[in-house]
């Protein structure tokens, strides 16, 4: 009997007075307890590493919903009166209520302030690509243009050379009528002497 015992007791957690408990936590350290119920109370990582080896017996079997809310309404009720008359109890939960109330608060005005640097970032964006799409649009039509010149240049110094080409052959039809006009007149000349 008297190892039974011992092992039973080994299989409880070993609990810590509450002035100890919190005197060895920061003041501002926010309290848990433990879910399965064995009473261990301490910070949220401690609680968490505390549950994965707690072996507190939870052998109750599993209530009905109505058994439940009655069950939760007598706990808080319970929890109400006895934090009533425990006014360091209620000092730590207000501290508590009040330290995660700065933190939310220091928190939201973090998400604010990111989600202004995020809405900024993306108007600047979105300012960026309109910018971006006006002078793609600008070089488009600037490409074309040149195009258009360029092809309008090629066309003018084609026809330029196929002005000059024609004053040529002109030219060179004149020369060649000047030669026979003057190859005639010397026959003739020639034929009237003789």
């Amino acid at each position: 009997p008297a190892a039974r015992e011992a092992e039973a007791d080994e299989d409880l957690p070993s609990f810590v007075p509450a002035a100890e408990e919190e005197d060895s936590l920061a003041p501002s350290a926010e309290l848990y307890d433990c879910e399965k119920g064995c009473g261990y109370r301490g910070t949220f990582d401690d609680v968490e590493l505390h549950e994965q080896t707690c072996k507190y017996p939870d052998v109750t079997p599993p209530a009905t919903v109505e058994e439940e809310s009655q069950e939760e309404t007598l706990n808080t009720a319970q929890l109400d009166l006895s934090d009533l008359f425990n006014a360091s109890a209620l000092t730590n939960l207000f501290q508590g209520l009040q330290h995660q109330l700065k933190h939310q608060q220091k928190r939201l005005g973090q998400l604010e302030s990111q989600t202004h640097e995020l809405e900024a970032a993306r108007l600047a964006h979105a300012a960026e690509k309109e910018i971006w799409e006006v002078q793609q649009a600008e070089l488009r039509h600037e490409l074309e243009r040149d195009k258009r010149m360029f092809d309008r240049k090629v066309r003018q110094a084609v026809r330029d050379s196929l002005g000059g080409l024609h004053v040529l052959q002109n030219e060179l039809n004149r020369e060649k009528g000047m030669k026979r006009l003057c190859a005639y007149m010397t026959d003739k000349e020639m034929k009237v002497q003789g």
